[in-house]
C-alpha cells in the first residue's frame, strides 16, 4: 500500500517470447507485493501452458501524460476525396 491506498492495475501486454515477458501498467507499480507478482505468474503458467520456462513479469508506471481531444480518425484517414461521406444510390 502507498499512502493507504493499493496498487492499480490498468492492463497488460505480452511484450516479448523469448523469455515470455509481459508488462503490466499500473499505478504505484513498485508496490505490487512479492507474493501477487508470484501469483500472476503461476496463473499465467497454469492458462498458458508456460511449465518449465522462465517467465518475466515488468510492472510499469502508466503514463501520466494528459489526455488531449479526440479525433476523428475516418476525417484523418486519407480517402482520396474532400472527405465527406457519400450516400450509395
Amino acid at each position: 500500500m502507498v499512502r493507504g491506498r493499493r496498487p492499480k492495475l490498468f492492463y497488460g501486454t505480452q511484450a516479448s517470447v523469448a523469455p515470455p515477458t509481459f508488462v503490466v501498467f499500473a499505478r504505484h507499480a513498485d508496490a505490487v507485493h512479492f507474493s501477487y507478482r508470484r501469483y500472476l505468474e503461476n496463473r499465467l503458467r497454469g492458462a498458458f501452458g508456460f511449465e518449465g520456462t522462465p517467465i518475466r513479469i515488468v510492472f510499469r508506471e502508466r503514463s501520466r501524460e494528459p489526455r488531449g481531444p479526440r479525433t476523428d480518425r475516418r476525417a484523418a484517414a486519407p480517402s482520396g476525396g474532400d472527405g465527406r461521406r457519400r450516400r450509395r444510390r
